[in-house]
């Protein structure tokens, strides 16, 4: 059973608005298309969440913004729109704008996909640092076996069902 907080997290379907409420707002996600809004820059698509959703006084959420940016070694464009940006620095972005909220599960849809094979690399042990240092869940989707050694455990479906589990060691996903 997937928990959040110690909880179950139930079917979204059947849930409360107080339950949906909660899951949203310990969650977040990192998009294989990246989702960045074409018409803001960079600064305004990290602050986004923290303006709009959590009503965060636009001071406060700059300067998270900033050193989230800063994080993911993005703060040299803080006035640049997505156009403007490679496919990692767009992910990177997308990245920021997935952890300033601090939530407590990052889920990443092929975060990887879009990417060559070494901006891939450097995206991943980006994730990876972010969420040690963090101490966020991070649940990981793709096709991709060579993801795998940057996690924990592996989990491979079919049809819908668990096929494979594999537990790694810290040993195993050292590079």
């Amino acid at each position: 059973t997937l928990q959040l907080d110690e909880e179950p997290i139930i079917d979204m379907k059947r849930a409360s608005k107080k339950e949906i409420l909660h899951v949203r707002r310990n969650t977040a996600m990192v998009f294989q298309l990246y989702n960045l809004f074409s018409n803001m820059t960079v600064l305004q698509n990290v602050m986004e969440g923290l303006v709009t959703v959590q009503k965060m006084a636009k001071k406060e959420a700059r300067e998270k913004a900033i050193a989230c940016l800063q994080q993911v070694g993005m703060a040299e464009y803080l006035n640049a729109y997505p156009i403007q940006l490679s496919g990692g620095q767009q992910q990177r972005v997308s990245i920021a704008r997935a952890i300033i909220t601090e939530p407590s599960i990052v889920l990443a849809d092929e975060p990887t996909g879009n990417l060559d094979s070494r901006t891939g690399q450097e995206v991943m042990e980006l994730l990876c640092e972010i969420f040690r240092e963090r101490n966020t869940t991070f649940i990981l989707s793709s096709h991709d076996p060579q993801m795998q050694c940057y996690t924990d455990r592996t989990v491979y479906f079919s049809d819908g069902k668990i096929e494979i589990e594999n537990h790694h060691t810290g040993e195993e996903n050292a590079q």
